[in-house]
């Protein structure tokens, strides 16, 4: 079905009502407002749902919405980046099936300055209050706390949890299984399996619970400890210990999770242990 402004319908109680009635039917919305809004009522999309934009600014935008997935009063889905350069372009937004966003969530889509694309993966939960920044890449099964925030071009790996509050700095990276503490601030790519906190955040470990809640075997969890201490041992450099952390753990699949992390390349440096006092 296709709908059109000058058919004005009250969007966001209509498509609430709308998806629940014809929920074996794609839904292509097309108007002049860059963003769904979903102002007093919660829905659930059961199937995939298309938002399509017509040329604006000089540009065009598309939203793409999986299947399962629902929307709290208030979230803004497909607004307008954040970035003092956009003017237009083609934009996509691109959601996932089986997430969940609660109020207050805004999520951007891509622009032309960055990948062109924000992409959030599958069975994520977005609690009141979240914003995930205009060419981001969020991946399956992560929790953001109330609000947490991550910049633009930032990606967060499968199974990561943002602590309530916490703030990624754009461009960086959160690696698989990563925990964010709350009030956090990073400003550097984090490896994966590994724990931050702090005002300015540090390295504390690993993310043993989450790694445990997730079924890791024991010596899967031993190795990862291994891996860290070596990494992030006090003698030498990082880029001699990472040589020898290659040479030892290099034919073990946890171990060659992180370090094809650290061999991608990266905008920021890498967030190392230290003291959490600032």
């Amino acid at each position: 079905m296709l709908l059109k402004k000058s058919e004005n319908y009250f969007y966001p109680l209509f498509l609430s009502l709308f998806l629940f009635s014809c929920e074996d039917k794609p839904l292509i919305i097309e108007d002049d407002d860059l963003s769904l809004k979903i102002d007093t009522v919660s829905f659930l999309a059961s199937e995939s749902l298309t938002y399509q934009v017509p040329p604006t600014l000089g540009g065009s935008k598309k939203i793409y919405i999986g299947k399962n997935n629902q929307f709290s009063p208030f979230s803004a889905i497909g607004s307008f980046p954040q970035h003092s350069k956009f003017t237009g372009g083609t934009s996509k937004l691109i959601i996932g099936d089986n997430n969940i966003f609660r109020e207050h969530v805004t999520i951007h889509p891509g622009t032309e300055i960055g990948s062109k694309i924000t992409t959030i993966g599958n069975n994520g939960l977005f609690m009141v209050g979240c914003h995930v920044a205009h060419d981001c890449i969020v991946g399956d099964n992560v929790i953001f706390v109330n609000g947490a925030v991550i910049g633009g071009h930032v990606e967060i790996g499968d199974y990561c949890y943002l602590g309530g509050y916490s703030a990624i700095h754009q461009f960086c990276r959160i690696g698989k299984h990563a925990i964010i503490g709350a009030s956090t601030m990073v400003e550097g790519d984090v490896i994966p399996f590994s724990s931050v906190v702090g005002a300015r955040g540090k390295l504390s470990g690993l993310n043993l619970v989450g790694l445990k809640r997730r079924s890791f075997k024991r010596d899967d969890i031993k190795l990862l400890r291994q891996v860290y201490r070596l990494l992030f041992a006090p003698e030498g450099t990082f880029t001699e210990r990472l040589r020898e952390v290659k040479e030892v753990f290099g034919n073990k699949p946890l171990a060659n999770e992180i370090l094809n992390f650290l061999n991608n390349n990266s905008h920021r440096s890498i967030v190392h242990p230290g003291s959490n006092n600032s």
